[in-house]
């Protein structure tokens, strides 16, 4: 499963041309990808999004508050997206809390 976020993010694209994009992304990052079998392509756009923030105009993880911090897929890095961009927040921000009691 790839996921690809159109450059800017808000606003309209070519659906054609950014799944071209991606998938030369994929053909350049993994050999033989360009003889793999694909199985869906959907574009997500207008209407609810796929995720429910939009890539590039995310918040940060930290806060003005001690020991507290953001997580989820409105404080992901750009490109990243949906469940799995939770997850890997909340495991970023746990790895920043053990870090805070570890100087503690």
């Amino acid at each position: 499963m790839a996921y690809a976020v159109p450059h800017p993010a808000l606003g309209d694209f070519d659906n054609d041309a950014e799944v071209e994009a991606s998938l030369q992304d994929l053909r350049d990052l993994f050999p033989g990808f360009a003889n793999a079998k694909m199985l869906s392509v959907r574009v997500m756009r207008d209407g609810w999004p796929a995720q429910r923030s939009c890539g590039g105009y995310d918040l940060p993880q930290t806060t003005p508050l001690p020991n507290f911090w953001h997580v989820g897929d409105a404080v992901k890095p750009y490109g990243d997206g949906g469940t799995q961009a939770c997850a890997d927040t909340g495991r970023s921000v746990a790895k920043l809390a053990l870090d805070a009691l570890a100087a503690a």
